[in-house]
């Protein structure tokens, strides 16, 4: 979850893999409907942390 700021909404964080790429995805949830806010490359930091979770 993103709590670095108060969007007045629950903001969830996603780390993926997309092609060759390992992805961030904020995004909220409304009812059925996934509602995406920012996509972007992951940051080497995130890269770590992500395959250190795998």
């Amino acid at each position: 979850m993103d709590d670095s700021t108060d969007y007045g909404e629950e903001r969830l964080v996603a780390t993926g893999i997309i092609g060759l790429s390992v992805c961030v995805m904020v995004y909220v949830e409304r009812g059925e409907t996934i509602r995406v806010i920012s996509l972007r490359r992951a940051t080497k930091k995130e890269i770590e942390s992500y395959v250190e979770n795998l």
